[in-house]
């Protein structure tokens, strides 16, 4: 089985690792708390990196198929000419170097339990008409056998994509929709739900606590001011993304500072701070201040060493030494 598929008996994510309270938040976990009551088919929407797969496993963990298999595939990473065989399965002697005894799909290795399909948006037209026979049917035939395998299992899909736009240029199937979509979730983009992001970063921080060891208490406000004006194109996985980053060059600091943060959201925030007529700076005073947290993090990187930082930077020690001098580096 290729490395899309992901199988397991007990997910890593429940409810509790969903944070936000947020209105858009707390009506998606709402919609998923009644979807792990039932047995229906959820169609989740959301761009990259809102956590699709977090609620998809949320839902089965809190549902009376947690002890069952939880199998997760992006629709988007099967080869074509794989995916029949990595959904159905075959039987033996059905093509050229098939395993001995065949091979059981997808679907009968999450019976009992549920399948997650995501970007399901980007599943090939006649692997959609095979996986309705299977919604309606309940049951499964292998490639190259004659008999099918009744089934038990539970639907999550999740696309990042407009499936009625889809439909309209008939590159998904109307009856399939219809199928899949009988409880949606919509989760919001971070950049809408910007409340959310302190109690994302103290979630993370915690988190990131016990797999690096450390003892990180808080971020500091000025640094927390600048994540909540960045945009966040990744939405949440690419603030977990950030504060991992932090956690690599804090060293024994208890306290996220502004300098700790990347270049690109410091970067951002000055472009921010340099548009706004209320907090005008010059170019000159900006650049300083980029310099300076530059060389202050170079600095910590290098654990105050002036000769290691210079060279880490590429610059003479002699130079170093001025320039912390001008920009009132102790």
């Amino acid at each position: 089985m290729i490395k899309e598929v992901k199988k397991r008996s007990n997910t890593k994510y429940t409810f509790q690792d969903i944070v936000g309270n947020s209105e858009p938040i707390m009506q998606a976990k709402n919609i998923a708390s009644i979807a792990a009551k039932t047995d229906s088919n959820v169609l989740i929407y959301g761009e990259s990196g809102t956590g699709k797969e977090v609620f998809a496993q949320s839902i089965h963990s809190a549902s009376s198929r947690a002890n069952k298999p939880f199998i997760a595939i992006n629709c988007a990473a099967i080869p074509q000419s794989l995916a029949e065989s990595i959904f159905f399965g075959y039987a033996e002697g059905t093509f050229t170097g098939a395993k001995k005894g065949g091979d059981i799909g997808i679907f009968e290795q999450a019976n009992g339990g549920t399948v997650f399909l995501d970007e399901i948006g980007e599943m090939d037209l006649n692997l959609q008409s095979k996986l309705l026979r299977i919604l309606q049917e309940k049951e499964v035939m292998r490639i190259g056998s004659k008999s099918t395998i009744k089934l038990n299992v539970r639907i999550i899909s999740a696309t990042n994509k407009d499936l009625l736009e889809l439909i309209a240029g008939s590159k998904f199937r109307q009856d399939l929709y219809y199928r899949l979509n009988i409880l949606d979730i919509q989760l919001p983009a971070l950049r809408f739900i910007k409340e959310d992001i302190p109690f994302l970063v103290n979630h993370f921080i915690a988190n990131m606590n016990k797999d690096f060891g450390k003892f990180v208490e808080y971020i500091e406000d000025e640094a927390l001011s600048i994540l909540m004006e960045y945009s966040w194109p990744g939405n949440v996985r690419e603030l977990a993304n950030c504060i991992e980053k932090i956690f690599n060059v804090i060293g024994n600091d208890r306290v996220i500072k502004p300098a700790y943060l990347p270049a690109n959201i410091k970067k951002s925030y000055s472009k921010a701070k340099l548009s706004s007529s209320d907090s005008y700076m010059s170019l000159n005073t900006l650049l300083a201040e980029y310099e300076r947290e530059i060389i202050i993090t170079a600095l910590q990187h290098n654990d105050g060493s002036k000769v290691k930082t210079a060279d880490y930077l590429k610059i003479s020690t002699t130079s170093l030494w001025r320039k912390m001098k001008m920009l009132n580096i102790e």
